[in-house]
């Protein structure tokens, strides 16, 4: 229900996103925190790589952006079979001084997305044939919320997977 007046929410017009100057390590950190238990629970390596000496800040709507973070690494976590490994990496990426953008990649060594899944994982109540056939409890509205809540922030994001090796998130803020 939650996930769905969220969308809603994002879906309306009347709604004001308030943007602020958001520190993409600390909400990392803070997520990664509120999910420990299941981290441990599952026996998973987390591994953060943020490189000192850059600030990682973007203007954005902090809860909006926890939001993004908790559902893909919720999904990292979920998907992810025990003792495997998840990175997650922030990297400055410079095309030339006024086209800067900060990259975000939550990596799993998780059960992997068919190619032909790809496309339509961030439509509303879609689920990879492969969470579906394994049983794995979910809406299908993570990912959308996840799209939607980009997209007004007007950054963008791309999966690169393969099964049974693992899935990629890439968001460049």
């Amino acid at each position: 229900i939650h996930s769905i007046l969220s969308l809603s929410n994002f879906d309306s017009s009347e709604q004001a996103t308030e943007f602020e100057k958001v520190f993409l390590p600390e909400i990392i950190e803070k997520k990664v925190y509120i999910l420990t238990p299941t981290i441990n629970e599952k026996s998973l390596s987390l591994n953060c790589h943020f490189p000192a000496g850059i600030d990682f800040a973007i203007s954005g709507n902090s809860g909006q952006i926890s939001q993004v973070i908790i559902n893909l690494l919720s999904n990292a976590i979920k998907f992810s079979p025990d003792s495997a490994r998840i990175d997650i990496s922030l990297s400055l990426i410079t095309r030339n001084r006024s086209d800067d953008y900060i990259r975000l990649i939550i990596k799993d060594e998780g059960m992997g997305i068919p190619k032909e899944d790809i496309p339509k994982l961030f439509t509303r109540f879609f689920r990879a044939s492969n969470a579906v056939s394994g049983q794995i409890q979910g809406t299908g509205l993570g990912l959308a919320i996840v799209s939607r809540i980009l997209e007004i922030h007007k950054a963008f994001i791309k999966v690169e997977s393969t099964p049974g090796v693992g899935s990629s998130f890439i968001i460049d803020f």
